[in-house]
């Protein structure tokens, strides 16, 4: 999956927070792997946590 589709399908108040913790630095790691799962460790307000997207 592109990014590009991963957009289109996240509802806009979820994308909103995304780039909100984006552009505050919170996502410590983001990677894709070969069969297009994305991977990413995010630091929230009670701890870190990992989020995966198939």
């Amino acid at each position: 999956m592109t990014i590009q589709e991963l957009i289109n399908i996240i509802p806009f108040k979820i994308l909103q927070r995304g780039k909100n913790y984006f552009n505050g630095g919170n996502i410590l790691q983001l990677n894709q792997s070969s069969d297009g799962t994305w991977f990413a460790e995010v630091e929230g307000n009670y701890g870190n946590y990992e989020v995966e997207i198939k």
